[in-house]
């Protein structure tokens, strides 16, 4: 009786745990998706390090990307 006590006591606790909304870079709120091949390299990246849409913008310009809020 007393390990079926000791294992719903640990599941509690680890539905109590908080958890974090932003994925990526919690300072920055704007994501770049970059599709494979735009840098030459491969395979599909995302940048979270841009604070407004005018940075994002300036810095996606030429590339094979889009712009995300950050998850």
């Amino acid at each position: 009786m007393r390990a079926p006590s000791i294992a719903l006591a640990v599941a509690m606790l680890f539905v109590a745990l908080p958890s974090h909304a932003q994925t990526y870079a919690p300072g920055y709120p704007v994501c770049m998706k970059v599709y494979s091949g735009a840098r030459g390299g491969g395979g599909d990246w995302n940048d979270c390090r841009f604070t407004s849409m005018d940075e994002w913008q300036a810095s996606a310009s030429g590339l094979a990307a889009t712009c995300m809020m950050n998850p």
